[in-house]
């Protein structure tokens, strides 16, 4: 089906193109994989669970895939957008993907027919929980970001925009001391703004 596509597409041939925005997360050990690691395991996961891509033309094809900005390595991905090309739709998207997926990669949310959200991301949202036996000291934070005292560990919120720096270890960094302390430490981006409605 592929080929015979790829043949139509080099004849300068027309076919339908489905556009699927999906939003992932990344979390447990797969935070510690690099963004290329992170994107080959989604792609064979797609593949696995038989997702219709649609694939670039010459001698290496690949699968026509765009994804949003990258987070750091180590940082939890609640907010992990891609805009998959398929040669058809595919019903229950969110099953299919995640019954293929490994621990720690699922699809959340799927949109059909966006096509330009990833350029229309304004920025993203960032929270850290950081245990409070790590933190030293308290100045020098920028008055626009969040602070929530819990009884063992604090909630650190801010926002960022796309353009910019998501200074999240700088962050830790500041509070204890350390860039990458021991001890209980959760670095999440939570969400993109502005959001996207339902599907």
């Amino acid at each position: 089906m592929q080929n015979d596509r790829n043949y139509m597409e080099n004849r300068g041939e027309s076919f339908s193109r489905f556009f699927l925005l999906a939003r992932f997360k990344k979390k447990g050990y797969l935070r510690f994989l690099s963004q290329a690691e992170v994107q080959k395991t989604l792609i064979r996961t797609l593949r696995l669970a038989r997702f219709p891509l649609v694939y670039s033309q010459g001698f290496h094809p690949r699968p026509r895939i765009s994804f949003g900005r990258a987070v750091k390595t180590g940082v939890v991905d609640l907010a992990m957008y891609a805009l998959l090309e398929l040669s058809e739709p595919v019903s229950d998207p969110i099953n299919r993907f995640n019954s293929a997926a490994p621990k720690g990669l699922e699809l959340s949310e799927y949109w059909w027919g966006i096509k330009d959200y990833l350029k229309k991301i304004e920025g993203y949202n960032y929270r850290i929980l950081l245990e409070n036996s790590l933190i030293k000291k308290w100045k020098g934070l920028p008055p626009e970001i969040f602070v929530e005292h819990k009884k063992h560990y604090t909630v650190i919120e801010y926002s960022r925009k796309a353009n910019e720096q998501d200074m999240i270890f700088e962050t830790v960094e500041l509070l204890t001391g350390q860039r990458y302390p021991r001890g209980m430490f959760i670095a999440l981006r939570v969400s993109s703004f502005p959001e996207l409605g339902g599907k």
